[in-house]
């Protein structure tokens, strides 16, 4: 077993319990948690990778004045899914425990999304902490926030039910037709980083 998960497993064992049941975690749920992580941190990375992939395009399309195009937006919805062998899981149903939005925008500026920040919170009496690895902001973002009801935060130990991250990238281009002129508006005013960091407050 890596070192890094039985060092977690003993901190988690020796200085806390869960506040979800208030059961110590086991070494398993540990190393899932740990799994579920570094899945997610890649994740974030794969993002990245592909919103470079088109960004370039959309940018020189709304760069050029002859083009219609107002402005784009790069959406990411992720739906986190049960397993298969959860004892909730439907057949008939979507089986979504939890969802979250994300907009890429500029990746320069998204100070979340790949980054080499930790946001763990150690003083939390339910937190798992991985010695020398960081909890990802999708981890973190997970378990911590809550957008709308539909969409709550899952406890740690409910996040080990999750089989499947279920991503759908979409591209919306923005017009914007004048009325009165029948001329095409476009606008270059430079994104605010409200703007570019949305962390899925729409969702």
């Amino acid at each position: 077993m890596p070192y890094a998960v039985i060092v977690a497993w003993q901190q988690i064992h020796n200085s806390g319990f869960s506040s979800q049941n208030k059961k110590p975690y086991t070494e398993d749920e540990v190393a899932g948690l740990l799994r579920l992580n570094r899945r997610l941190s890649g994740l974030e990375h794969h993002l990245i990778d592909v919103v470079k992939e088109l960004a370039p395009r959309l940018d020189a399309k709304h760069a050029d004045t002859s083009d219609a195009m107002a402005d784009y937006e790069i959406e990411a919805t992720f739906d986190f899914v049960l397993r298969e062998s959860d004892p909730d899981y439907d057949e008939n149903d979507d089986n979504i425990l939890t969802s979250r939005k994300e907009y890429f925008l500029n990746l320069d500026r998204n100070s979340c999304y790949g980054s080499d920040v930790d946001f763990c919170e150690p003083g939390r009496s339910n937190m798992v902490v991985f010695e020398g690895e960081g909890h990802c902001y999708l981890f973190h973002d997970l378990y911590d926030h809550r957008y709308r009801l539909s969409n709550p935060a899952v406890p740690l130990r409910d996040c080990l039910r999750i089989g499947t991250v279920w991503v759908d990238v979409v591209i919306r281009q923005q017009y914007a037709l004048d009325i009165d002129t029948g001329e095409w508006h476009k606008w270059f005013s430079p994104r605010s980083k409200d703007e570019i960091n949305s962390n899925g407050s729409d969702v």
